[in-house]
């Protein structure tokens, strides 16, 4: 016989078919102090025994265990997963990614296509997108409260910047007295004719002052939080044809009576016909 473990050839008889004496006696203590280690006491406790016990077990009932694989093996190869496991919402974010990617090569080559269809397809999607933000208005609100108070800097900027715009094309008629008798006397939004609290009026640029619009009292009308909101930024020509059909005439008489400069396409659009905004497309004048 032949040690597996120094490859010596005793010439005694061993308690170990496949260790000399030495070894055997090495190989229990080095077992028994991995066993200490371990917090097991006896070799019936150990996790080799307990699968000792499982492989008969299973052999006894016809069942085939897969291969044991220590337990220092199995942590390093969790901590590997764990490292490298994307999240449940990372992989809906890749997945959203990779789809919408093939989507916009579809849509380019659609839009070159029939351009027409393409046009249609996005006023419905801007439609329903307005429809679903009415519809969850409160959580909407909510999730723009939480963007400000978590973006503190962009928030901060945003209003140097917009009250730097305001300096710059402010004419000194726009001043809180003139703004807040302006507000006292209304009594209706401006855009959509519908009465309001006084914590619900609000101040709102015609011409935006992203756009170019002045601060002055002819630029500000006093409308609704609902109108203010929806309005934003848009240019006045892509608020008439965002406006209901039923306020239209109201938004148009607006212009017209801020800005008195007949437009046939501007009344054509406000009585129904399809709006083309050619006469707003310049700075308005005086």
């Amino acid at each position: 016989m032949t040690c597996t473990k120094c490859g010596c050839n005793p010439t005694y008889a061993n308690v170990s078919a496949t260790l000399c004496h030495p070894c055997y006696v090495a190989d229990r203590r080095e077992k028994r102090i991995a066993r200490k280690a371990a917090g097991v006491r006896t070799f019936y406790e150990s996790a080799g025994y307990k699968r000792l016990q499982g492989e008969r077990e299973a052999a006894r009932e016809g069942r085939v265990l897969r291969d044991y694989v220590p337990r220092e093996e199995r942590a390093r190869v969790a901590a590997v997963r764990a490292a490298v496991r994307i999240s449940e919402d990372g992989a809906k974010r890749v997945r959203r990614r990779f789809i919408r990617s093939l989507l916009k090569e579809f849509n380019r080559i659609a839009a070159s296509k029939f351009p027409e269809v393409a046009s249609a397809l996005r006023e419905e999607v801007a439609a329903r997108s307005r429809r679903d933000y009415q519809r969850n208005l409160a959580q909407e609100r909510l999730r723009t409260a939480a963007y400000k108070s978590t973006h503190r800097d962009q928030m901060v900027e945003h209003e140097q910047t917009r009250q730097a715009r305001i300096d710059a094309s402010c004419d000194g008629s726009a001043t809180k007295e003139n703004i807040q008798k302006a507000k006292s006397g209304a009594s209706r939004c401006a855009y959509c004719d519908c009465p309001f609290e006084d914590a619900q009026k609000q101040t709102d640029h015609m011409v935006a002052l992203c756009h170019g619009g002045e601060h002055s009292l002819r630029n500000i009308v006093i409308v609704c939080s609902v109108c203010n909101g929806r309005k934003a930024s848009l240019t006045y020509e892509q608020w008439i044809d965002r406006v209901e059909p039923e306020h239209r005439q109201r938004v148009v008489s607006l212009w017209l009576k801020r800005y008195p400069a007949l437009n046939l396409d501007l009344i054509a659009g406000a009585q129904g016909a399809p709006w083309s905004g050619a006469g707003l497309t310049s700075q308005p004048g005086a």
